[in-house]
């Protein structure tokens, strides 16, 4: 393999990473940007009455209190599941789950790719079954906060 191509291919998490840090500005952002800073062309007026401006939106106390409770939960949530994640796929790997998916998978077909076409959703399969009890706790999590209102059945 070309080695430009195996370097192109390496630089691609670092872009990633620095697009990350990078600020986004919608048009909005834009427009209030320019609307604060005057222009060179305005020039200020001593008649002009000094109007109140809002420089800050504040939220109320006791929905601030909900909505610092609820990014609480959420960070300890995510790095829960993170964990919990982790401990799911040592558990697949201890009870040997991916050997028996890849014979099923070869009884299944002789096409290599459709094996793992098959292994692939038969893994997730059985990581998401192992992940449930975590995506009901958040869905809980969010229909108590009055997030969702989506109920268990849709």
């Amino acid at each position: 393999m070309n080695t430009s191509f195996v370097r192109m291919f390496a630089l691609i998490p670092a872009l990633a990473a620095v697009a990350a840090f990078v600020p986004c500005r919608t048009s909005a952002e834009r427009s209030l940007i320019s609307l604060q800073q005057p222009s060179a062309s305005a020039a200020p007026t001593v008649s002009e009455p000094a109007e109140k401006r809002v420089t800050a939106y504040t939220l109320p106390p006791d929905l601030y209190r909900k909505a610092h409770n609820l990014g609480t939960i959420a960070f300890w949530g995510q790095l829960v599941t993170a964990f919990y994640s982790l401990i799911a796929l040592v558990l697949l790997l201890n009870w040997r789950t991916a050997p028996k998916i890849r014979d099923i998978a070869e009884k299944a077909s002789s096409v290599r790719f459709l094996q793992a076409a098959i292994f692939a959703t038969l893994f997730f399969l059985a990581f998401d079954v192992l992940c449930l009890p975590t995506g009901m706790f958040r869905q809980w999590i969010l229909r108590k906060c009055g997030l969702s209102n989506q109920g268990w059945g849709s």
